[in-house]
């Protein structure tokens, strides 16, 4: 019964990883965290600049959720989230809005929901994924280039393209081995022609029934000016497992010569685990060359999430519920993503809504540069 449960990366993936050292240090970075603190932390504390471009709305352009923002030479595409669908949106640098990419439907260059979107900005080229299974690639004027769709991927989490290769963290729910049920997820290295050249097993879990998570950030693929860095969280929903988790997964890894290497770890004041089970939710983890962050809830089931940024030059830590202050476009508290990866820049989005406005407006990028080491 103690294999009914199991968590894994691949076998012997870190600790032969972490006797690395080359040019960078193997000591692992450790990050405290106080979840009894909750302080307010500026954006003018940790940002040089914050670039505000209001997102134009036309019958076209109408902006539901916002999903992922990518930012690239003279364009702003906008991954949109409606009751009927998903839909890419191309601005221009200033927010005027330009032409939508592809379009809802089954044939070439087609979709209804997708996963995620990312960037090859060297060559113009903009990646998404269906939920058909179907991976495609435009170019930045919206003109198709090619897809594949011979991937039977369950569901893709995330994309990011860093390193001349386009990574993917796809998540099968519904497995069954010589032990039982699992939730398994795995991240793939994929060619310009969109061909599979590399797999690793991240995550393995038993459970009691096959499920899909659905995670409310997806920036597990990031990379500041000189590495990439991933990180993958927990199962949301822990009734769904055979037994409770009694670790948490507190680590950022440096991806490296096709490796995951341990590369800082989350530190927590306060005990996470009660009774036999974890009692905090990690969203995320990443960094720039200068901070840290994470966003985690204090309970599995607060709807509230607090947010946590480290300044490693000066080791001091904030740890704030609900968002950051916005005291330089004083929109209130704002919650930061890093643009398309880059943990150089974050942004968030604000909809400024006036007392006679007929409809809601598309919401306003607000795009930051952080404060260097």
């Amino acid at each position: 019964m103690e294999n009914l449960y199991k968590t894994f990366l691949m076998t012997g993936l870190i600790w032969a990883a972490m006797s690395c050292s080359e040019k960078k240090s193997s000591e692992l970075l450790i990050i405290p965290v106080d979840t009894s603190q909750d302080v307010v932390l500026s954006l003018s504390e940790i940002a040089n600049e914050i670039e505000a471009i209001p997102l134009e709305m036309t019958d076209e352009s109408l902006i539901s959720k916002v999903l992922k923002t990518v930012i690239c030479d003279d364009y702003i595409f906008v991954l949109s989230r409606s009751g009927v669908g998903d839909n890419i949106l191309a601005f221009d640098r200033h927010g005027k809005f330009i032409r939508s990419i592809g379009a809802l439907g089954q044939g070439p260059g087609e979709y209804t929901f997708l996963g995620d979107i990312t960037a090859d900005r060297m060559n113009k080229r903009l990646y998404t994924v269906s939920s058909n299974h179907k991976l495609i690639c435009f170019g930045f004027d919206g003109q198709l280039i090619k897809e594949n769709s011979a991937y039977d991927f369950p569901l893709v989490h995330s994309l990011s393209y860093a390193n001349n290769e386009l990574l993917l963290i796809v998540e099968y729910p519904h497995e069954q081995d010589e032990i039982g049920k699992n939730n398994r997820a795995a991240l793939y290295r994929l060619n310009d022609n969109l061909q599979i050249t590399g797999t690793m097993d991240i995550r393995k879990i038993y459970v009691e029934r096959g499920v899909i998570i659905s995670y409310p950030l997806n920036d597990y693929i990031t990379s500041n000016k000189s590495d990439t860095y991933f990180y993958f969280p927990e199962l949301t929903f822990t009734h769904f497992l055979s037994k409770p988790e009694t670790s948490l997964r507190d680590t950022l890894y440096r991806f490296e010569n096709n490796q995951l290497i341990p590369h800082l770890k989350l530190s927590f004041k306060n005990p996470v685990i009660a009774d036999g089970a974890r009692t905090i939710q990690l969203l995320d983890i990443y960094r720039s060359s200068r901070f840290v962050f994470s966003a985690y809830k204090q309970n599995i089931t607060d709807e509230d999430d607090y947010f946590l940024c480290y300044d490693i030059r000066t080791g001091k830590g904030y740890n704030m519920k609900t968002g950051y202050n916005d005291d330089i476009n004083h929109i209130g508290k704002a919650a930061i993503r890093p643009l398309d990866s880059n943990t150089e820049q974050f942004y968030y989005l604000h909809t400024p809504i006036e007392e006679d406005d007929v409809e809601e407006p598309n919401p306003t990028l607000y795009i930051g540069t952080l404060k260097p080491l």
